[in-house]
């Protein structure tokens, strides 16, 4: 049975961000039709095939033309094999807008890829630390693998890769439909205002609240369905296309049709990996970003690194409670 408390929380993981930190909706890039490997690979910086290592969330530090801290998520991957580029190194850390604020919400954008531990993916890397985004067209330069077989960025299974174009279709399998945050700790979330109101609102104490709070991880759902979901033939029933087993895309297969279509990666710019002691500056929602990230103050920087920290700290106890 819930308590109180898990209700509370799960009602706030539920309720968006977006209008809380003032970044509009379309911070995302707009969903377009599939886009080819030789397409992704003139926007990266390399390629390679990874296994994420860690997550750590963190806060950006508040600037004056954005006052709010926004969640950002850091990811380590392993390198397993480099595909195609400058070789990245043993390791690298990505960095991403979204994830968990630390008090009971969850900022989620729906063209904005999500990590956790363990996760194995073809990556085609670009501009990070730049953009809120680490990725060549964000969630298309995500390949999901499972089972040796390739995913496009959503978890669709891919069918074709006809011309180095990747085509998928069918749904998501049931390993990519959830996401699992830490949970936040009681004094985190009564610093969050909804919680308190929604406290007061059930005629719980602070007492009360605390002595029935259970800081479980939070899990979340996402949709596991084709953005595109016409990849046939025209003219083709939906009776017939129901009936055949699509064709899958293994890994050998994929690695080989990236090499052959990757031959446009950048030749200029040296990757960096994202440190998670840095402070970052809170994106200003707009069109463009500034030429110029804005100053941060040595306290504000102390503050993030500080976040970043307890963040760890609190990923590692739910591990270890998981365990």
């Amino acid at each position: 049975m819930k308590t109180a408390l898990d209700r509370a929380r799960l009602t706030l993981v539920a309720a968006s961000l977006l209008s809380g930190m003032g970044i509009a909706a379309a911070a995302g890039p707009a969903r377009a039709a599939p886009t080819s490997l030789a397409g992704l690979a003139a926007q990266s910086t390399f390629v390679a095939h990874t296994r994420v290592s860690q997550v750590d969330y963190v806060l950006s530090t508040p600037t004056a033309s954005a006052p709010n801290r926004l969640p950002h998520t850091l990811v380590t991957f392993e390198v397993v094999a480099p595909l195609a580029g400058a070789h990245p190194g043993q390791t690298i850390t990505l960095r991403f807008v979204g994830g968990p604020d630390g008090q009971g919400r969850v900022l989620s954008l729906s063209d904005y890829p999500v990590f956790q531990v363990g996760d194995e993916d073809v990556l085609f890397v670009a501009g990070n630390g730049e953009r809120g985004c680490a990725l060549a067209r964000c969630i298309d330069g995500r390949f999901r693998i499972n089972g040796g077989q390739l995913h496009n960025g959503h978890g669709v299974p891919l069918t074709d890769l006809a011309a180095g174009t990747p085509h998928a279709q069918g749904r998501a399998p049931a390993e990519f439909l959830t996401v699992t945050y830490p949970a936040p700790s009681f004094d985190a979330l009564m610093q969050n205002p909804e919680a308190r109101q929604q406290l007061a609102t059930m005629g719980l104490s602070m007492a009360e609240a605390r002595a029935q709070y259970v800081p479980r991880p939070i899990v979340m759902g996402v949709s596991g369905d084709a953005p595109h979901v016409a990849d046939r033939t025209l003219g083709e029933s939906e009776s017939q296309t129901s009936q055949a087993a699509p064709t899958r895309v293994d890994m050998p297969a994929f690695v080989q049709s990236v090499r052959q279509h990757a031959q446009t990666l950048k030749a200029a710019g040296a990757f960096r990996s994202a440190d998670p002691q840095a402070a970052i500056p809170t994106p200003t929602a707009g069109p463009a970003a500034p030429a110029r990230a804005p100053a941060v103050a040595p306290a504000a920087a102390a503050a993030d690194a500080a976040d970043a920290a307890a963040a760890r700290q609190q990923a590692a106890r739910d591990t270890a409670i998981r365990r």
